[in-house]
């Protein structure tokens, strides 16, 4: 049971300790920058508030959760809730498609992309999470109902995909069902009027979930402790991940 335990306190040690050589973004608009010109498409981070905006590989940057970022009670008791992130309870880790100073405020970037150069919109597609959890990517509609638009958590198909528009921006929920490092792999593809259809090779986003550190060792702690059966008090409340509580 020590030994356990103390692999179970490394995770959260190893959280900070992995994102040493990168720039942790853990507040202010960033976005995931798409680009393609010359014939090649260039994915990356663009810090764009605070300034000065920066842009950065995928590699060489981390987008950070803290604290605030955890669902209290976890994931909603609605059917919606539960076929999309998983079991009543289970805790997850927010981006919210609004802005909070204290997070992220994530964003999907094409604006140095004109429309005319395109036969429709384009498209971003998961393919790969490697990590301790599962990601979710989701909007809300105007009644507040779920729009599930990438998961994880099911495998990876052509559905796990959001349809963007060259020359445009756009916001939405993102989520992590574990603390702990992920890469997140998505590719591009599009109709280029001029040279067809083409299709980017995988691009690695990292995140980094970073529990509160006092409350963080105690939730890990106590999961080893008790088998896993033990669900953990959440700290931040949030009414849109679809359905009621």
């Amino acid at each position: 049971m020590t030994i356990r335990l103390l692999s179970a306190l490394a995770v959260v040690g190893a959280c900070a300790f992995s994102a040493s050589s990168q720039t942790i973004l853990s507040s202010g608009h960033v976005d995931l920058g798409i680009l393609y010109e010359s014939g090649g498409w260039d994915l990356h981070v663009h810090k764009e508030i605070p300034s000065p905006e920066e842009e950065f590989a995928p590699s060489e940057a981390i987008l950070r959760l803290g604290a605030k970022s955890q669902l209290a009670g976890g994931v909603p008791n609605s059917q919606a809730a539960t076929a999309f992130f998983g079991p009543a309870g289970s805790p997850l880790w927010i981006l919210p498609k609004s802005e909070d100073p204290d997070l992220p405020f994530l964003g999907i970037g094409t604006e140095e992309m004109s429309s005319v150069d395109w036969n429709g919109s384009l498209s971003l597609t998961l393919t790969d999470v490697r990590g301790p959890g599962d990601v979710f990517v989701w909007d809300v509609g105007a009644f507040g109902e779920l729009q599930p638009k990438m998961s994880s958590r099911d495998g990876f198909s052509a559905g796990d995909s959001l349809n963007i528009e060259a020359g445009g921006h756009a916001h939405y929920f993102w989520a992590f069902s574990a603390p702990g490092d992920y890469e997140v792999f998505v590719f591009a593809k599009g109709d280029h009027k001029a040279d067809g259809p083409v299709q980017s090779e995988p691009a690695g986003y990292r995140f980094q979930v970073v529990p509160e550190p006092g409350t963080g060792v105690l939730t890990v702690a106590g999961l080893v402790l008790l088998g896993w059966r033990r669900r953990a008090s959440w700290r931040r409340e949030s009414p849109v991940v679809g359905g009621s509580r």
